[in-house]
């Protein structure tokens, strides 16, 4: 019975020989195909692997520049931000100043103003008592020349119409002198009393 096995076994090897020769040749073939592939695929995933290794540090070092960059941005902003600050400080230290100067001119001008008025105050108060003054002398002197304004001079002579004609004068200044310095009403009794009355035209003796 195994003989009979054995034979049939060989005679089935002997006509499929070609044929298995063929189909282990085949195999052989695609397993070494198969082997290439696997070849290649480990090429292109080590490949693969290096390109995202390399594509990793871009990553990497694109965000180092950028963190840098960043960095470097918040440090200008930063800068600006202070310089902006100190802009708009001494915008207002020279607004404050300016105001400061703007007071100090404007108390300085009514100083001035306050000073002028009084200057202007004593001027005329001087003025007044100098004039006072003046008056209270000619009034003086013109008493002193002992003479009547209301004389008839075509009939006076020698020192007599000498001193007349000095009280005419003085007279003169006092009227003259106290019109212009609005002292009328104060001098006035004394130019009522002693201006002259009469108006001459030749002696009447």
């Amino acid at each position: 019975m195994v003989d009979f096995d054995f034979k049939r076994l060989t005679a089935y090897l002997k006509r499929n020989l070609v044929g298995m020769l063929v189909v282990a040749t085949i195999y052989a073939g695609v397993g070494l195909k198969l082997w290439d592939v696997q070849k290649d695929q480990e090429i292109e995933s080590k490949r693969l692997a290096q390109e995202r290794v390399v594509l990793n540090d871009l990553k990497v070092e694109f965000e180092k520049e950028k963190a840098s960059s960043s960095v470097e941005q918040a440090k200008r902003d930063l800068e600006l931000q202070k310089r902006e600050f100190l802009i708009a400080r001494t915008d207002e230290e020279i607004a404050k100043q300016q105001i400061e100067l703007g007071t100090r001119e404007q108390s300085l001008l009514d100083s001035t103003q306050r000073l002028q008025a009084g200057q202007r105050l004593l001027s005329q108060e001087q003025v007044a008592a100098s004039v006072e003054e003046k008056i209270q002398t000619l009034m003086n002197e013109f008493s002193e020349l002992g003479v009547s304004l209301d004389d008839n001079y075509f009939c006076l002579t020698g020192e007599y119409l000498k001193r007349y004609y000095s009280a005419k004068a003085k007279f003169s200044q006092i009227y003259t002198l106290a019109k212009a310095n609005l002292m009328l009403g104060k001098y006035g009794d004394f130019i009522e009393q002693n201006k002259p009355q009469r108006r001459w035209y030749y002696c009447s003796r």
